[in-house]
């Protein structure tokens, strides 16, 4: 089975090591004499053909031969469609058999015996058997609604059979399309579930889905608990307190430095000792733990260093208010150059090929990996260490945000309806709880200065609903820049950045995490690349992406590669605070429809961040902060966390306080500008 042709998608790279099978395959029904007599070969000819038909061949087959080939397929399909439609009972009971060691083709023969409705001539009686005796999964079965279809009782048997094929019905909800039996009653849902959840070959990244509503899921199938949601949790933190007593694990150091020249000492000390950047270190310890897990020993243990600067010296040197405002909002571990939040969770560029297939998540989850979760600690630390620095000089975060709302904002004619924050020796669960009150007190006070030019105290006490985060407006026109579903932009930008393109290679010299690396680092022609891979090259060629001027391909406008870059990694950009350049490169992005504008205060990634940190309601895995203090507070086992969520909470109006910032910075221009066009008018008409 080791030569056979298999084809899994047109993205295969394995697909280049078929072509001289290929060959040997084709050329023995070229001619149409020869006649298949086993579905082995059948299902080979077929795979041969859809790896033709989806555009890859060897750089090797002339035209001639291709187009030999072009002339065939038809009489081809015809040669493996005919054995295939008249097959007996007996060959599908003994090729059922051979699937067991021929397991590359057990998707092709279901998917074969669905569409040719081999049912029709297979009792439900005599299939069971006959599956029973295989030993072959469930899997195949559930691909599509044929078999539950024609086989009702049977299917729903093999399903109840095995706890963990629930783990069929949660994939639904994560990136797959299983047909589950429909005539499983709701007390054998339930009972499955009490099964699964004490069944030791249950999958941890399956229970653990469960802790959390799944929408679209609810109750349709089983209720689950509050007392199987313990036994779940449970099992989760017995798996981690084990894990976690190994050296095997990636060993994570947070430190924040004070002054900033030990800061860049760090720095560069760190950096000499491992260049490899955060989430290729975060990649390298998944493999060495897959490895581990295998039997290999592997001795050495990565160590990630993740540090931050609270600048001490310039903190207390400027320690009015406006100075430690502007100080936490050009924070470069918080904003970017352009005043993006940068600690949403961002895949593409934070994830490698490991990392990015690691844990399963459902359809609406918040897209939550390991490196997203460090960094959330290493802010929240950063927070921490500003509070200690500020409190030396009485002063805090929250002092700051009051200066800001009610001073500052005042100062420019902007009245706040009153809130506070709570003493600094109350209980910190009553701290947090004030902090998220004022967050909606803000979020309330913010919509109606932007819709109505001014905060109106009764009008603010008859709004009863609170306004979503990604509905708050902009007085920005054209503030955010977004992907749209134009299929030629979402067919560019993985060529171009992800580590999966086709393009990373040319050999073991030349090659790089992505397209963009490899023909920066590198002196390439089109030539040098497979056949396969010139298609793709010369499709960026074809759209004005890069250019093969003097035989080196090279950028036609690097400018539009930074910006392709931001979208491909954070899906967004920030037209307001791009520079001309770029603003006219995203003017005829939107001319050709690839992208759309957004005019809200914060961007898609701000408020889905945002949503996934305070709310329960947008997404399956949220952590829900804020709901945790509405009425109450949460009990924790650690007073730690009670200092992240403090943090957290203080991170959220710093952010609000930058973006509001913007905006009234944005307001005031404006009625400058418009105040001195008005001026010119009048001036114009009197010299007329």
């Amino acid at each position: 089975m080791e030569n056979k042709v298999k084809f899994y998608s047109e993205d295969d790279l394995s697909i280049p090591f078929y072509f001289k099978r290929m060959e040997k395959v084709f050329s023995l029904y070229f001619d149409s004499t020869k006649k298949i007599d086993n579905f082995s070969d059948a299902i080979e000819l077929k795979n041969a053909v859809k790896i033709f038909e989806s555009g890859s061949y060897s750089i090797d087959w002339t035209e001639e031969y291709i187009a030999r080939l072009n002339s065939s397929l038809d009489s081809l399909k015809k040669t493996y469609y005919e054995f295939l439609g008249r097959v007996t009972f007996k060959e599908i009971s003994e090729y059922m058999f051979i699937l067991r060691e021929e397991y590359e083709y057990r998707e092709d023969f279901f998917e074969i015996f669905s569409k040719f409705k081999y049912g029709s001539r297979i009792p439900e009686e005599d299939f069971s058997q006959l599956f029973w005796e295989t030993g072959l999964s469930i899997h195949y079965l559930l691909k599509n609604d044929y078999f539950y279809k024609v086989y009702p009782d049977f299917v729903k048997e093999a399903f109840l059979s095995q706890s963990t094929n629930l783990e069929y019905l949660l994939s639904n909800y994560t990136d797959s399309n299983y047909f589950i039996p429909l005539n499983i009653t709701k007390d054998e849902w339930n009972l499955l579930l009490e099964d699964y959840i004490h069944d030791r070959n249950s999958n941890l990244n399956y229970l653990r889905l469960l802790l959390h509503p799944i929408k679209g899921l609810g109750d349709k199938y089983f209720q689950i608990t509050d007392v199987q949601k313990l036994a779940i949790q449970k099992i989760s933190d017995a798996f981690n307190e084990s894990f976690d007593k190994t050296d095997a694990g990636l060993r994570v150091i947070f430190e924040i430095y004070l002054d900033r020249a030990i800061f860049k000492q760090k720095q560069e000390e760190y950096l000499r000792e491992n260049p490899l950047e955060p989430m290729e270190i975060i990649d390298k310890s998944i493999v060495y733990n897959l490895r581990r897990s295998a039997g290999e020993i592997i001795d050495e243990q990565l160590t990630l260093h993740m540090i931050s600067l609270v600048d001490r010296e310039l903190l207390t040197q400027y320690k009015d208010s406006e100075n430690l405002f502007k100080n936490l909002i050009l924070d470069t571990q918080l904003f970017s150059n352009k005043n993006m939040v940068l600690l949403p969770s961002f895949p593409n560029k934070e994830t490698l090929g490991v990392a990015r297939v690691i844990g399963v998540y459902t359809k609406n989850s918040y897209p939550i990996t390991q490196y997203f979760q460090i960094k959330q600690q290493q802010i929240c630390y950063k927070i921490m260490a500003y509070q200690k620095i500020l409190s030396e000089f009485d002063s805090s975060i929250e002092q700051i945000i009051h200066w800001y709302f009610f001073d500052f904002l005042n100062n420019q004619g902007i009245k706040w309806l009153p809130f506070s924050f709570s003493p600094k020796d109350d209980v910190i669960d009553n701290r947090i709880s004030t902090i998220f009150k004022n967050e909606e007190k803000i979020r309330k006070q913010y919509k109606q200065l932007v819709d109505y030019g001014e905060i109106e105290k009764d009008l603010y006490n008859l709004t009863r609903s609170t306004p979503g985060l990604e509905t708050l407006p902009s007085y920005i026109a054209k503030k955010y820049a977004y992907l749209t579903e134009n299929k030629l932009i979402h067919s560019i930008l993985p060529l171009l950045f992800s580590d999966q393109s086709h393009l990373t290679y040319v050999d073991e010299i030349r090659t790089e995490k992505c397209f963009v690396e490899l023909i920066e680092k590198h002196f390439l022609r089109k030539g040098d690349f497979l056949n396969h891979q010139q298609v793709k090259i010369q499709f960026l060629i074809d759209n004005n992406i890069i250019s093969a001027d003097e035989q080196k391909l090279q950028f036609v406008d690097k400018k539009q590669i930074d910006i392709f870059r931001e979208f491909y990694w954070y899906g967004e950009v920030n037209y307001y605070n791009s520079d001309s350049t770029e603003k006219l490169i995203l003017d005829a992005l939107y001319e050709k429809g690839m992208i759309s504008f957004g005019q809200t205060l914060f961007s898609k990634s701000e408020s889905n961040y945002l949503n996934f940190i305070m709310n329960n309601s947008k997404f399956d895995n949220s952590w829900g902060i804020r709901n945790k203090y509405q009425h109450g507070s949460p009990a924790y086992d650690s007073e730690e966390q009670y200092y992240f969520d403090s943090s957290i909470s203080l991170l959220i109006l710093i952010i609000y306080a930058s973006k509001i910032n913007e905006e009234i910075i944005y307001k005031k221009t404006q009625l400058k500008e418009n105040k001195h066009e008005l001026m010119a008018r009048i001036n114009d008409s009197r010299a007329s």
